[in-house]
């Protein structure tokens, strides 16, 4: 391997290299896309969770009310 591949000095194919940035974004994109449906579903289920809690529970209604 030569030393001026480590420094930027090598031959690289400008096109080459802008087409995989652009894939590995999109990958990434993509990824970030899922994890955040997928956050979204956590946040409803634990909304739904506490919703039902607050209309169940006497207890949980009556300290709400002095606070």
């Amino acid at each position: 391997m030569s030393w001026m591949g480590w420094f930027g000095g090598g031959r690289n194919d400008h096109k080459e290299s802008a087409r995989n940035a652009i894939v590995e974004l999109r990958s990434q994109l993509l990824m970030l896309e899922k994890r955040e449906d997928h956050i979204q579903k956590q946040i409803d289920e634990e909304t739904r969770k506490a919703k039902a809690n607050a209309t169940s529970n006497q207890r949980c209604k009556s300290l709400g009310r002095r606070a």
